[in-house]
């Protein structure tokens, strides 16, 4: 009979520990099983019911229960008790994509648990995860897995940053006022925190001089009205009414990268500018002189207007001069 029972209770134990893998790996955290997660509540009537029910005798074949601690579990917390880190880097969340992560939280759960520090005995400030939360409220879900974790003020904005860039989630400007707190408040350098979100130092650089445009360029590079690139060539202008004015003739003119930097490049030398309008007959001409100089081998240029212009080929010694010559006997 004591061998039946042992083996009933290994039986027990076995399957708990399937179980328990199972859910680490559903949720992406090892080490975590059913056995370890612990729900955290704000309602205390339901705290007040358990404590009522009587205690559960264990059986004598039954292992002592290995005290998991509070960091290495999944709590299930009831999400009015969580709220944003206000550190979070991200400012703006687009609503189609939170939408489209509602509806797939709706049908399958939350894949991945937030991670979170605790702020008292039931409120916790989100570190990673702010987007899931939120899109698990517009589910209609009342509780979320979260994983806890001690840390500082640093850690937290450190976290919370690297997240979002890892996602592609922050645009330029967001990703360069998180660098500046960094460095700010923190006291880091521009390579440590290179260092920290993975990129070289010449692209945090170039970001945090972002942080030199104007409020209302900030604005359009946010929105995306205006690329990293326009942005860049427009940085250098340190008047910021002419600033604003070149951003605004960019837009209304659809200006590429290319077109912008000669804009600037006049306006400040102070000559009249003559830059390109991007349109779509513009755009073609770009892509048949490329595909000429590619096919050629020879620099390309075309110059076009109301159905008259030249189209230019440049050479700069006698083989690639016979090169040419050669290639146009073959086409004909």
């Amino acid at each position: 009979m004591a061998n039946k029972n042992t083996e009933q209770s290994t039986d027990t134990k076995n399957n708990k520990k399937r179980l328990g893998r199972g859910l680490g790996s559903l949720l992406g955290v090892g080490g975590a099983s059913l056995d370890e997660t612990e729900e955290l509540v704000s309602d205390t009537s339901e705290k007040k019911q358990a404590s009522k029910e009587p205690p559960k005798v264990k059986s004598a074949t039954e292992a002592p229960k290995v005290e998991v601690p509070d960091t290495e579990r999944i709590h299930w917390v009831a999400v009015e008790n969580l709220e944003a880190n206000k550190y979070q880097p991200r400012k703006v969340f687009n609503p189609q994509p939170l939408e489209d992560l509602a509806a797939s939280i709706k049908e399958k759960g939350i894949m991945q648990p937030i991670v979170a520090q605790r702020l008292s005995a039931n409120r916790f400030e989100i570190i990673a995860g702010e987007r899931r939360w939120r899109a698990a409220q517009k589910a209609g879900l009342v509780k979320v897995p979260v994983i806890l974790k001690e840390t500082n003020e640093k850690d937290s904005l450190e976290l919370a940053l690297i997240e979002n860039i890892q996602r592609d989630d922050l645009n330029p400007i967001e990703e360069a006022l998180a660098y500046q707190i960094l460095v700010d408040k923190h006291n880091m350098t521009q390579a440590d925190v290179a260092e920290k979100v993975g990129k070289d130092r010449a692209t945090v650089t170039n970001t945090l001089r972002l942080l030199k445009l104007s409020r209302e360029v900030q604005d359009m590079v946010a929105a995306g009205d205006l690329s990293m690139g326009h942005a860049r060539c427009l940085v250098v202008v340190e008047d910021k009414e002419l600033q604003k004015k070149l951003a605004k003739k960019c837009l209304d003119l659809s200006l590429s990268v290319r077109s912008t930097e000669k804009l600037v490049k006049t306006t400040l030398e102070g000559k009249p500018s003559d830059v390109e309008v991007e349109t779509s007959e513009t755009r073609a001409l770009q892509a048949l002189s490329k595909e000429i100089q590619r096919n050629t081998g020879a620099k390309t240029k075309i110059q076009y207007k109301n159905g008259r212009g030249q189209l230019t080929l440049q050479f700069y010694n006698k083989e690639q001069f016979e090169g040419l010559i050669k290639k146009f006997r073959e086409w004909n």
